[in-house]
């Protein structure tokens, strides 16, 4: 999170502050903070909240609050045969959020999402309040605006989806991988702040069998050469498969992960065994696993294991967790990422 972005989230959490005020809050010097106010005024994000001077002696001091009027953000997330709808402020507070059920994806193409996204915000009245639009989708993402490939269908593959959009809409668009927008969000929450290098594993059940997940480096995404990063189902690749001598596609990776993971003999052992190949090469302080099938009582276990191979302080906190509405929230803080670089 950028020194702007943390300035309106202590503005959204205690509505109005004194430049002092937030200088104490951030530990930033009181310069770097008149910069910072000044620009956001500038760019009509921050106003000067007149009704919040109080009784003090001498020259009361200037409180700030968010001007809610400026504009609004629009988040898309594609979820299974869903698609979801965010509005938010410019700050990123909730406003409406309108699930849309589609009963295909097959036929998707760029055209057909710039219909739907069209008809939605015609239907409620934003045409002329929406600064900017935030998409999360399954794939491989290429500079914010390229479906490298997407597992919605083929149709949409090497597919320039941002900058098609932006056309029709008039609207500034950006992509990025749902997967990736679980992690940013998880990594905006207050109780996550303090980890600078996360990591969330992803693995479906026997209704969605998609194995991924997303890596926080340093405070920042990485996506590494070629947004691979995150294909976490090749973790399970093992000698017997180099026999095959031919390419592996992602579905036959991910059936092959999840076989592993449904045999209780193996689950832990499986598991385990991912993990440590993943702390000596990103060395995370905390890991997400996100799975129906590991109960929390096998977490421990998995804990356990690890424990016997590695010394203690090598290893990340590992939590079980439900990911319910953090991408869609992640495409929000992808579009103030945008906003206020």
């Amino acid at each position: 999170m950028n020194n702007k972005e943390n300035i309106i989230n202590l503005i959204k959490t205690y509505e109005v502050l004194t430049k002092p005020q937030i200088s104490k809050l951030t530990k930033l010097s009181l310069p770097t903070i008149n910069k910072y106010v000044n620009d956001l005024i500038d760019e009509k994000i921050l106003e000067v909240d007149s009704t919040s001077r109080r009784r003090t002696e001498g020259k009361p001091p200037t409180y700030y609050r968010l001007n809610r009027n400026y504009g609004k953000l629009l988040g898309v997330f594609f979820h299974r045969n869903s698609i979801i709808f965010l509005v938010t402020n410019i700050i990123g507070n909730i406003e409406k959020k309108t699930q849309k059920r589609i009963s295909t994806t097959k036929n998707f193409t760029k055209e057909k999402i710039g219909e739907i996204i069209s008809k939605y915000i015609r239907e409620n009245n934003l045409k002329n309040h929406i600064k900017f639009i935030s998409i999360g989708i399954p794939g491989i993402i290429e500079n914010a605006s390229k479906i490298v490939e997407t597992t919605i269908t083929p149709s949409l593959n090497n597919q320039k989806l941002g900058s098609y959009l932006e056309s029709k809409l008039d609207i500034p668009v950006i992509l990025e991988n749902d997967i990736n927008l679980v992690v940013k969000n998880l990594h905006n929450k207050r109780e996550y702040q303090d980890y600078n290098n996360l990591i969330y594993l992803h693995i479906g059940d026997e209704n969605k069998s998609i194995v991924g997940g997303s890596v926080i480096l340093n405070d920042k995404l990485y996506t590494g050469k070629s947004s691979f990063i995150g294909e976490f189902s090749y973790l399970a690749f093992d000698d017997h498969l180099f026999d095959s001598k031919s390419r592996i596609s992602f579905e036959s990776m991910e059936q092959y992960f999840l076989e592993k993971i449904k045999t209780p003999d193996e689950k832990i052992k499986f598991v385990s065994s991912l993990i440590l190949k993943l702390i000596p090469t990103l060395n995370p302080e905390i890991l997400f696993i996100e799975c129906k099938l590991i109960s929390h009582e096998e977490i421990y276990e998995i804990n356990s294991l690890l424990e016997t191979f590695i010394d203690k302080m090598h290893l990340p906190v590992i939590t079980k967790m439900e990911s319910k509405d953090l991408g869609l929230l992640g495409t929000i803080d992808h579009a103030l990422e945008f906003l206020y670089p």
